[in-house]
């Protein structure tokens, strides 16, 4: 029989590199992924630790200005309706102006805290507190500042809200 010389095989650089390129590029393209995910779903966690504590039977105290206020019912939905909307951009928290107020949230399930602060340019940094769960983002959505402070003024959004004296709890 005829056998056929048999050529050596040999390994180029160039195909090293590409071998190389394409785990680099598979590795990336996973970590984009996974990246991805993590963010989405940290989002889903943040809206909904606002859901638990903005229950149907929540009642809010703000504090704006060294004000304690007490929200009415149809504000407290006008605020938890503001800090959920998920249009629009968002980032994470950015360092903030002076203008800012806290709030609290209470219901049957659990007990939260917030912050929200006017970031300048239409950008609105909310950061909130549930449990063990701490999430902080900015965001440039239908809402500017001037809109959240509206809401937990003493004259309200859509109804006036009540102004708590000497530190009255709910």
């Amino acid at each position: 029989m005829f056998d056929m010389p048999e050529k050596p095989r040999t390994r180029h650089t160039g195909s090293r590199i590409f071998i190389a390129l394409a785990f680099i590029l598979l590795a990336a393209g996973v970590l984009f992924v996974v990246l991805t995910c993590h963010i989405y779903f940290r989002y889903q966690r943040y809206q909904r630790a606002l859901e638990y504590t903005f229950g149907s039977t929540a009642r809010v105290v703000v504090t704006l200005d060294g004000e304690r206020i007490l929200l009415s019912s149809h504000n407290r939905l006008t605020l938890y309706s503001m800090l959920s909307d998920s249009s629009g951009t968002r980032r994470e928290w950015a360092e903030e102006g002076t203008e800012r107020f806290t709030f609290y949230t209470r219901s049957a399930v659990g007990e939260g805290k917030g912050e929200v602060a006017d970031a300048g340019d239409g950008w609105v940094s909310v950061r909130f507190s549930y449990e063990d769960g701490e999430w902080a983002y900015t965001f440039k959505n239908r809402m500017p500042y001037a809109q959240y402070i509206r809401t937990v003024s003493p004259e309200g959004w859509l109804q006036p809200n009540t102004v708590l004296k000497n530190g009255a709890e709910v």
